[in-house]
Protein backbone atom coordinates (compact mmCIF):
# COMPACT_ATOMS: atom_id res chain seq x y z
CA UNK A 1 0.00 0.00 0.00
CA UNK A 2 1.11 3.36 -0.71
CA UNK A 3 0.65 6.13 1.55
CA UNK A 4 0.79 9.72 2.01
CA UNK A 5 2.80 11.16 5.06
CA UNK A 6 3.36 14.53 6.23
CA UNK A 7 5.95 14.84 9.20
CA UNK A 8 6.33 17.15 11.68
CA UNK A 9 10.20 17.11 13.34
CA UNK A 10 11.20 17.86 16.92
CA UNK A 11 7.76 17.33 18.47
CA UNK A 12 7.01 17.09 21.99
CA UNK A 13 5.81 13.12 21.37
CA UNK A 14 5.94 10.33 18.40
CA UNK A 15 2.56 9.87 16.90
CA UNK A 16 0.63 8.55 14.11
CA UNK A 17 -2.44 9.94 12.99
CA UNK A 18 -4.60 9.08 9.57
CA UNK A 19 -6.25 12.06 7.99
CA UNK A 20 -7.71 10.56 5.29
CA UNK A 21 -7.60 7.04 3.28
CA UNK A 22 -4.00 7.43 2.47
CA UNK A 23 -2.81 10.46 4.40
CA UNK A 24 -1.53 10.65 7.68
CA UNK A 25 0.22 13.10 10.38
CA UNK A 26 3.44 11.67 11.70
CA UNK A 27 5.22 13.57 14.68
CA UNK A 28 8.92 12.49 15.66
CA UNK A 29 11.27 13.69 18.17
CA UNK A 30 14.27 13.57 16.09
CA UNK A 31 15.96 16.46 14.07
CA UNK A 32 15.75 16.39 10.41
CA UNK A 33 19.66 16.01 10.41
CA UNK A 34 21.88 13.40 9.05
CA UNK A 35 18.47 11.01 7.95
CA UNK A 36 17.63 11.16 11.63
CA UNK A 37 13.73 12.23 11.31
CA UNK A 38 13.53 9.45 8.29
CA UNK A 39 14.68 6.81 10.48
CA UNK A 40 12.77 7.96 13.71
CA UNK A 41 9.20 7.96 11.33
CA UNK A 42 9.88 4.66 9.58
CA UNK A 43 10.28 3.35 13.05
CA UNK A 44 7.07 4.73 14.22
CA UNK A 45 5.58 3.85 11.09
CA UNK A 46 7.04 0.33 11.46
CA UNK A 47 5.02 0.29 15.05
CA UNK A 48 1.57 1.89 14.20
CA UNK A 49 1.29 -1.13 11.26
CA UNK A 50 2.89 -3.59 13.61
CA UNK A 51 5.60 -4.94 10.60
CA UNK A 52 8.77 -4.75 10.22
CA UNK A 53 11.20 -1.15 9.82
CA UNK A 54 13.08 -3.15 7.04
CA UNK A 55 9.82 -3.53 5.33
CA UNK A 56 9.03 0.11 4.66
CA UNK A 57 10.39 2.23 1.92
CA UNK A 58 10.16 6.07 1.46
CA UNK A 59 10.06 6.02 -2.19
CA UNK A 60 9.39 10.21 -2.79
CA UNK A 61 10.48 12.88 -0.48
CA UNK A 62 13.29 11.86 1.90
CA UNK A 63 14.26 15.39 2.39
CA UNK A 64 10.66 17.03 2.15
CA UNK A 65 8.68 16.94 5.10
CA UNK A 66 5.66 15.23 2.36
CA UNK A 67 6.67 11.65 1.53
CA UNK A 68 5.43 9.25 -0.58
CA UNK A 69 5.91 5.74 1.30
CA UNK A 70 5.49 2.32 0.52
CA UNK A 71 3.76 -0.68 3.02
CA UNK A 72 3.65 -3.81 2.33
CA UNK A 73 0.21 -5.66 3.72
CA UNK A 74 -0.56 -3.05 5.88
CA UNK A 75 -2.79 -3.91 9.28
CA UNK A 76 -3.48 -0.54 11.23
CA UNK A 77 -3.02 -0.97 15.23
Amino acid sequence: MRIFVKVKTNAKEERVEQVGDKNYLASVKAEPIDDKANEALVKLLARYFGITPSAIKIVHGSSSRHKIIDIPGSRQS
